[in-house]
């Protein structure tokens, strides 16, 4: 596995300072995974608890307060 990293340039980059556009790619990345985790997920609920709708639209999916 670090073969191939070594391979396609990524611990040099990660050494000669671009960890910051990494990890905001890595967190982009993981954000809209976790979005279509949650849309299931609510949807699943929808279905199953009817009431759950209420419930929705008193608490944010992801981000307390925010989204």
């Amino acid at each position: 596995m670090m073969q191939r990293l070594r391979d396609w340039g990524f611990t040099r980059e990660w050494r000669n300072g671009r960890r910051g556009e990494y990890l905001v790619l890595l967190q982009a990345i993981l954000l809209i995974f976790l979005d279509i985790k949650a849309r299931r997920e609510e949807t699943w609920l929808t279905q199953k608890y009817p009431e759950y709708t209420e419930y929705q639209q008193r608490v944010k999916k992801l981000i307390p307060g925010l989204y």
